[in-house]
C-alpha cells in the first residue's frame, strides 16, 4: 500500500515531521512514586540534546537521580512537591544544550 502525504508548500508532511526537533519529558506519579522519562528525536541530539543529561537535571530538582542515553533516558525523583518547578526547569536546560 502506498503512502501518500499531504504537500505544504514544496515539501510534504513526512518531511516537516523528520526535520522536527522533538524532545519530551514526561512525569509520571503513582501513590508517592515520581519518576521522569525523556526522549529526544535524531534530530535534537544531533542538534546538541542528551535525554539522559536531561532528565537527570530535571529529577535534581526534586532530590532524585536518573539518566541514560542521548535518545531515551529515566530518573526517579523523591519531592512530589517540586515537580511543576522540575518540568519548568527542563525548558532552560534544554536550550543550554542546543548548539
Amino acid at each position: 500500500m502506498e503512502q501518500k502525504a499531504k504537500r505544504i508548500g514544496k515539501l510534504n508532511i513526512i518531511d516537516l515531521i523528520a526535520i522536527v526537533l522533538i524532545v519530551a519529558v514526561l512525569a509520571l506519579t503513582a501513590g508517592d512514586r515520581l519518576n521522569f522519562l525523556a526522549t529526544a528525536g535524531k534530530d535534537a541530539v544531533a542538534a546538541g540534546a542528551h535525554a539522559g543529561k536531561l532528565v537527570g537535571a530535571v529529577a535534581a530538582v526534586t532530590g532524585g537521580k536518573g539518566g541514560g542515553r542521548p535518545d531515551s533516558a529515566m530518573a526517579g525523583g523523591k519531592d512530589r512537591s517540586k515537580l511543576s518547578e522540575a518540568l519548568a526547569s527542563a525548558e532552560g536546560t534544554l536550550s543550554s544544550m542546543l548548539k
